[in-house]
């Protein structure tokens, strides 16, 4: 009985990893334009898991500028995942392991503040996606949950742009402004 149940479960485990699984990992959205001191929101959104597979896991690390853009430790993970992230300048590592099958479309929301004057990337890097699908055991009934790699990935990241604030512009212009009728009364 026991050696039936390993031959099935690693059947199907060959027969999952030829089924092609592609998949696309999404920054929301893709292109942000912030005054200095504002905040850049992005959701991490999944798309092209088959019907009946599930992400049982994921690794990825998202990298930014931290020149332009400073993390505001508001890091959100979407579902039923145990939360294993951290943070690093310039990197935020998303950490996640399922406790039960789930089939997300929104993995995290995350939020950066405008810090500096200029454009910075945020760009993905999948260290590992983990698929699920659940078979049933036909000697017990019983659902099990077989994990495999997703390797086919693309990722799309995004872009934050900087720019000072509209106030600012107005107090410079305004101090010219003055500093010319200073300059024009006092010749």
């Amino acid at each position: 009985m026991k050696r039936t149940l390993t031959l099935i479960i690693l059947a199907c485990t060959l027969m999952i990893g030829s089924v092609a699984q592609a998949v696309t990992l999404s920054l929301i959205p893709q292109n942000q334009t912030i005054d200095l001191g504002n905040t850049a929101s992005f959701s991490l959104l999944l798309s092209g898991l088959d019907q009946g597979i599930g992400l049982g896991g994921f690794d990825i690390d998202v990298q930014y500028d931290p020149a332009i853009l400073d993390y505001n430790d508001d890091l959100a993970i979407v579902g039923n995942y145990v939360d294993f992230s951290s943070h690093v300048p310039g990197t935020l590592n998303l950490l996640g392991l399922a406790p039960s099958f789930v089939t997300p479309s929104e993995l995290a929301t995350f939020s950066f503040t405008g810090i500096a004057h200029g454009t910075s990337i945020v760009d993905l890097f999948v260290n590992d996606l983990i698929g699920d699908i659940i078979l049933t055991n036909p000697e017990t009934g019983e659902n099990e949950i077989v994990s495999f790699f997703i390797t086919d990935i693309a990722t799309e990241g995004a872009a934050v742009n900087v720019v000072p604030e509209p106030g600012t512009l107005i107090l410079l212009g305004a101090g010219l402004a003055g500093l010319a009728v200073w300059r024009r009364r006092h010749s």
